[in-house]
């Protein structure tokens, strides 16, 4: 999804720029740096597409501080925004996925796959900031394990939503070859298998 994600980016530049309907500026990197994403909240906010950031953001402050009445500046009131715009981005994946699909399979999935990152990175918080009370700078071996965590919880948050939509048939992947190495061999050596036939009595 995201490969597809920056091809049609990278196309749409190909084709406008040349025609001067755009500058290069207006095109700026889909992704950013994965080398920054050593914590869930660096990944969200860094390495991943900031397609909807503005968006988010900004409905996230209406109605955190306009609608809500939290203060703003104040930290308690940026957690309540993150919330925000993780429930927001979950209503507008899960709108995604029904125009998509036709169906609400995956829909419910969506928010809270949307929801929990907003969970993790507030736990994620409070126990960075329990290791720099405890003297721990950042280092080599920190961003490390800072990659290995993030590679961790994405692996186990990411089927929530996506298993959902692989179900209501996002991913149908009947017609495609298959791609698994391990599963392709597997099931080369099932189909070579020799056969026992059974020699009838004279």
């Amino acid at each position: 999804m995201a490969a597809g994600m920056l091809l049609m980016h990278s196309l749409a530049a190909v084709v406008t720029v040349p025609l001067f309907m755009y500058g290069p500026e207006d095109w700026p990197n889909m992704f950013g740096r994965v080398r920054d994403g050593y914590t869930v909240r660096k990944f969200w906010g860094r390495t991943w597409h900031q397609l909807h950031r503005r968006f988010l953001t900004m409905h996230a402050k209406y109605f955190a501080q306009d609608v809500m009445g939290f203060a703003r500046g104040q930290r308690l009131t940026t957690y309540v925004e993150l919330f925000i715009v993780f429930f927001i981005s979950g209503i507008v994946h899960a709108s995604g996925g029904y125009a998509f699909l036709g169906t609400f399979s995956g829909a419910m999935e969506s928010l809270v796959f949307f929801v929990l990152q907003a969970v993790c990175i507030t736990c994620e918080d409070y126990v960075i900031q329990l290791g720099k009370r405890a003297g721990l700078k950042g280092s080599t071996w920190t961003r490390f394990i800072g990659y290995a965590w993030v590679m961790a919880w994405l692996a186990f948050s990411n089927p929530v939503r996506s298993e959902s939509l692989a179900r209501g048939g996002l991913w149908d992947q009947t017609d495609q070859p298959q791609l698994c190495f391990v599963q392709g061999l597997i099931e080369r050596l099932g189909s070579r298998a020799p056969t026992r036939t059974k020699l009838s009595s004279m």
